[in-house]
């Protein structure tokens, strides 16, 4: 029981959630191969993982004209307050876990689903061109 409570405080202080993790650059955290390449700029020390100090220090990601069809990955990247993924592939974009984001700019690409829902501060969305343009979510925030 204790324990328990001494865990729960642990969380507690940390503000409720698990600490952020070092992120291995490989095709099972960022399976498209574009992206994949692209992100490893950000590998400071060019070890081949993305550390808490690296994926922290990111706060602006422009990956348009990639031909980036997935950007599964883009979750770990935490810090993000403007996001630029415009002239790619997508056909869905979950930016959910990326709750620090302000600034999003995804269009030229054929989105159908676009997952800003945990996004309080959201300020500036510009997403048109996409396949579903009547959906209220891709209208300008």
């Amino acid at each position: 029981m204790l324990a328990l409570v001494m865990l729960f405080g642990l969380v507690s202080a940390l503000g409720g959630s698990a600490m952020a993790a070092d992120v291995t650059i490989d095709s099972t955290n960022f399976p498209d191969a574009n992206f994949r390449e692209f992100v490893k700029q950000y590998d400071t020390n060019n070890n081949g993982v993305l550390n808490t100090e690296e994926l922290a220090a990111v706060t602006t990601m422009d990956c348009g004209y990639y031909n980036i069809a997935s950007l599964k990955g883009v979750e770990h990247f935490t810090a993000l307050k403007t996001f630029y993924c415009y002239n790619n592939q997508l056909t869905s974009l979950d930016l959910s876990s990326n709750t620090a984001l302000m600034h999003i700019s995804c269009y030229n690409n054929q989105l159908t689903s676009l997952d800003v829902s945990a996004v309080p501060a959201i300020r500036d969305a510009v997403v048109n061109g996409t396949k579903d343009s009547s959906n209220p979510a891709y209208d300008f925030y």
